[in-house]
């Protein structure tokens, strides 16, 4: 957040700007122009040290805990022009927005999951999809990722008013291209059932049957009601490395660097991925599944390859022919020059201009 905020005050657009948020919040914009409000947002204890989920609903419950209350309460106090939402709670974000629009102010909402993570189709995820709808078509104007997301937007949630911005990069060092990395590949991340890790390790079996040689390295926090089946999944792997725990900022440029590509395999997913985004950072190839916003990224620069969703077979295929040294050159080096089309001072630019252009709509 704050590195597009950085991209907006370059832009040069005459907005005073405004950012509340914890009293915890570390964050230090590098513009003066970003005032940081610290303090404006409540201190959320969601802790279950009693093991309540009740207490823990409970807690949800309390007004006066909730950041989205606290916002709306801020913004009533300010009366800020124009607010850009960057994240929002279950089912609220419909009440939040109307508040908005009431006390004058326009509302862009930016959508970087089309689709929670957690889904499951029960009735309150379907519940707040409909709630998200009501929110979205309030707003004056909804930011997405890429294409198939818009079109998302546009058919079930029927947004009028929705704008494309690609996902900013950050600014990392280039992973050279070294003979012994051609032999590795990086599963990157939190683990989640959906990110496809079960059909990763088919593939990396079927490669090792073949006699290919390679490695697969993990890295990522595993939550405890899914350690026994991670453990029991990488156990069929003959070469890999687990390095089971949050993985430090710090620690990026050494794990990037160490590998020929990062895999994508998700099974399911409605969104642009960070991970995807973190590997062009560090110019290093991809290969993906035809899921989410993915596919559009990948084949449009020729970053790495796109196989179905949990197709082991073209997963395994695609990563023999990702790790040969004539198409991982060629994937690093279009990774690199889309690193610096994809920075987030041209992000913040597009979200600024599309400020000003909310800001001279009437109503």
């Amino acid at each position: 957040m704050d590195k597009l905020l950085d991209g907006v005050v370059d832009a040069g657009a005459d907005f005073e700007i405004y950012w509340p948020m914890r009293a915890d919040c570390s964050v230090v914009p590098r513009s003066s122009r970003v005032n940081v409000v610290r303090g404006s947002l409540p201190m959320m204890d969601l802790s279950l040290a009693d093991g309540s989920q009740v207490v823990l609903f409970l807690k949800r419950l309390n007004i006066f805990q909730r950041h989205d209350a606290a916002f709306v309460r801020w913004c009533y106090r300010y009366r800020p022009y124009i607010v850009l939402v960057e994240e929002h709670q279950r089912f609220t974000l419909w009440m939040m927005v109307c508040f908005l629009r009431f006390f004058g102010c326009k509302v862009v909402m930016h959508l970087h999951n089309t689709r929670r993570h957690s889904f499951a189709d029960s009735l309150g995820d379907r519940v707040d999809e409909v709630l998200l709808g009501v929110a979205l078509r309030r707003c004056d104007a909804v930011v997405v990722h890429d294409q198939r997301s818009a079109n998302i937007v546009s058919s079930r949630y029927r947004a009028p008013h929705c704008s494309i911005v690609p996902h900013g990069v950050d600014s990392r060092k280039f992973a050279e291209l070294r003979p012994r990395d051609l032999r590795s590949v990086l599963f990157f991340g939190e683990y989640r059932k959906n990110k496809g890790l079960a059909v990763l390790v088919d593939a990396m079996c079927r490669l090792s049957d073949e006699s290919f040689d390679c490695e697969l390295i993990v890295a990522g926090r595993v939550l405890q009601e899914d350690r026994d089946e991670v453990v029991d999944l990488l156990s069929r792997v003959s070469s890999v490395r687990w390095i089971d725990r949050f993985i430090e900022d710090s620690e990026l440029d050494d794990l990037f660097s160490g590998c020929g590509a990062v895999v994508l395999p998700y099974v399911d997913f409605e969104a642009q991925s960070g991970i995807l985004h973190l590997a062009i950072a560090y110019g290093l190839p991809v290969v993906v599944s035809d899921v989410g916003g993915m596919r559009g990224v990948v084949e449009a620069s020729d970053i790495g390859l796109v196989v179905g969703a949990a197709d082991a077979s073209a997963l395994s295929a695609a990563i023999r022919q990702v790790l040969s040294p004539e198409v991982n050159a060629r994937c690093r080096s279009a990774a690199r020059m889309l690193a610096g089309q994809l920075s987030w001072a041209n992000a913040g630019r597009s979200i600024s201009s599309l400020c000003v252009s909310c800001c001279s709509k009437e109503g």
